[in-house]
């Protein structure tokens, strides 16, 4: 029998609620909220940030899933309002293409003692993650923004967006997913995972250093 693994706090902040949040939000919530799941969470909190949509979105979870405490900021994250949005000890789903916003994200997280940071990219038919892990104030394993992947070609535009497949996004929510049962039951294995839906081909590693 699996033994049930206490979590307590659990403070989650899901950062964009478009496309990616789309598929990840609900089943993120049904891991909080079954019992059947090997966890055990007392009243966990979601925080919803989005500039348009995060009040919407926390209503109609909060409609479904009774036992979880949300909460919506509907602004962008900036380097004013980041370190309230994202607290000590908080998960942080980023579901965001601008890539000034995940600097600033991964820039303040790399600041705090705790944190864990879980990137989702999409592109049409390819996808990744990554992991950021801070515990004692130490990098288990490195940062979110782009200067610590240079096998991700930064555009021009900080804003990477592009045409997506539904298929995609659901294919890297699913893998930000088995990222934050890694990060539950403390078994962070890889800090990038990446994915081609065409090959089925799902790849992960372990980066020690961004050279």
């Amino acid at each position: 029998m699996t033994k049930k693994l206490p979590v307590n706090p659990l403070n989650i902040v899901v950062i964009g609620v478009e496309r990616l949040s789309a598929p990840l939000l609900p089943p993120l919530c049904r891991v909080l909220n079954d019992g059947s799941e090997m966890y055990r969470f007392d009243r966990p909190s979601v925080l919803v940030v989005d500039a348009t949509q995060a009040e919407s979105a926390a209503a109609n979870l909060h409609r479904e899933f009774h036992d979880i405490g949300f909460a919506a900021c509907q602004a962008k994250v900036t380097e004013e309002n980041v370190a309230e949005l994202t607290p000590e000890g908080a998960v942080v789903f980023c579901c965001v293409n601008n890539l000034a916003t995940v600097k600033i994200i991964s820039d303040h997280c790399s600041k705090l003692r705790n944190v864990t940071a879980i990137r989702g990219g999409c592109g049409f038919l390819d996808g990744m993650i990554q992991v950021f892990a801070r515990r004692e104030g130490k990098n288990i394993t490195l940062p979110i923004a782009n200067e610590y992947h240079p096998e991700l070609d930064a555009p021009k535009d900080e804003d990477c967006s592009g045409p997506q497949l539904v298929i995609t996004n659901f294919a890297v929510a699913s893998m930000m997913l088995n990222a934050f049962h890694a990060v539950l039951t403390d078994r962070i294995s890889y800090s990038e995972a990446y994915l081609d839906v065409v090959s089925q081909n799902v790849r992960s590693f372990e980066r020690r250093s961004c050279r």
